[in-house]
């Protein structure tokens, strides 16, 4: 598991990229998925969403995948309620898979991976440690 705090600015618009995010390695990435929390502007969103049939996970977050596949592994509701649960206190959370990731990270680069990150550094010391505890227990129970 890493913890990873990165920045690239640069000057040229769209180009910037900052995120604080747990990442794990895992044995094998058939799809590579993208969870967010639902909210109420996501019905403008033209991406296909993916339903699972399970109510609570459909009506808390938005899935995005290249196939039409749902890792069980991944997606199910104790999962999907830590998640969001975790989500509640840190905003703009996902939880995605990459396969042959391009990590700055030389351990993980060009390996599959699963993170939870943020789109910002968490910098207050109390909500950190809240989202290295609970988001490793969350990657943890990922195969």
């Amino acid at each position: 598991m890493f913890l990873v705090f990165y920045d690239s600015y640069s000057t040229k618009a769209n180009t910037s990229n900052t995120y604080c995010g747990l990442f794990k390695r895992i044995p094998k990435c058939n799809n590579e998925i993208k969870i967010i929390k639902r909210d109420w502007f996501d019905f403008l969103s033209f991406r296909k969403r993916l339903k699972t049939g399970d109510n609570y996970i459909d009506k808390h977050i938005s899935i995005y995948s290249e196939l039409n596949a749902i890792d069980s592994s991944i997606i199910n509701s104790k999962t999907i309620r830590e998640f969001v649960d975790i989500n509640n206190k840190i905003l703009a959370l996902e939880l995605t898979t990459r396969c042959e990731s391009m990590s700055i990270v030389p351990e993980l680069h060009g390996k599959d991976l699963i993170a939870l990150k943020t789109n910002a550094w968490i910098l207050e010391n109390d909500l950190l440690m809240m989202f290295i505890e609970k988001g490793s227990h969350l990657l943890e129970k990922t195969k």
